[in-house]
């Protein structure tokens, strides 16, 4: 079984000002050299087959700033995350298991924001794609 590590960088302050994640979300992951597109984009779509784990972490750009992924709205067919929590810490990371490989899944990230934890959502532009496949949008790198 593979795994494929999601980094997700945040700029909170960013989103916080502008009201939105549009361009204050940096995504990252492990298998650009498996096919994954658009490295370092708010639209990165991941390459991934059956059977491969998925592990979601997040990072804010500011070290001060707060931020924590609330949930992955995704196709439960395909991948089903859960949120867990390294053994005496309070520091979370998502994971699932990839159930089926199809040419495109797109999934929603919700974030809590800030020191009032102001809920945002990224809509729908990360994705899953199959190992090997180019998604419809090509390579955003």
């Amino acid at each position: 079984m593979s795994q494929v590590t999601i980094k997700l960088m945040v700029d909170v302050v960013g989103a916080l000002e502008s009201g939105s994640l549009s361009g204050n979300l940096f995504a990252f992951d492990t298998h650009r050299r498996l096919g994954s597109q658009g490295i370092g984009t708010d639209a990165l779509h991941t390459a991934v087959a059956r059977g491969t784990r998925i592990m979601w972490v997040i990072a804010p750009l500011e070290c001060e700033a707060f931020v924590s992924l609330e949930d992955i709205v995704i196709d439960r067919a395909v991948c089903e995350p859960e949120l867990n929590s390294y053994p005496g810490s309070s520091v979370t990371y998502w994971i699932g298991t990839v159930k089926k490989a199809a040419p495109l899944t797109s999934y929603d990230l919700v974030f809590s924001l800030g020191s009032h934890g102001r809920s945002m959502v990224h809509p729908a532009r990360l994705a899953l794609i199959s190992l090997g496949k180019t998604s419809e949008k090509g390579d955003a790198q």
